[in-house]
């Protein structure tokens, strides 16, 4: 009994850790052409906070994505804000327009150690399918 206890609590506690415990939101307007979409650039001038961290994360999530950074011909732009209140944008511009087309972040603060997983929730649902929108 005392063996099972513990599988069972082995597996609460992998349950646990394995989601993330930032919360994000995102929307997203259905007139840009997301199934196309392979290529990025970033657009977020190197020197602000935190900066090396959330493009390394932002990297990583695209490329878990099968999309790749491409600063010559590129398919959509990606920029990044820290707000007051501690909070992560990510924004997704169309470069032809330079409209917003897509745009997640999170509730909570965001700390250099949770950049990482904070991005990574983010882009969930990137590219869109089912989520909310805006006009």
């Amino acid at each position: 009994m005392k063996i099972f206890t513990q599988i069972i609590f082995l597996i609460i506690i992998s349950a646990l850790t394995a989601c993330s415990s930032i919360e994000t939101q995102n929307e997203y307007t259905r007139q840009f052409d997301f199934a196309s979409i392979m290529t990025y650039k970033i657009s977020k001038e190197s020197g602000s906070l935190y900066y090396d961290e959330i493009k390394e994360a932002v990297n990583t999530a695209m490329a878990h994505k099968g999309m790749g950074i491409n600063v010559e011909n590129y398919d959509f732009i990606i920029d990044w804000n820290l707000q007051s209140d501690g909070s992560l944008n990510i924004e997704i511009y169309n470069p032809r327009t330079m409209d917003i087309v897509w745009r997640g972040w999170t509730k909570e603060i965001v700390t250099e150690a949770s950049i990482p997983d904070a991005v990574q929730t983010i882009f969930k649902d990137f590219p869109p399918a089912a989520i909310a929108v805006f006009p």
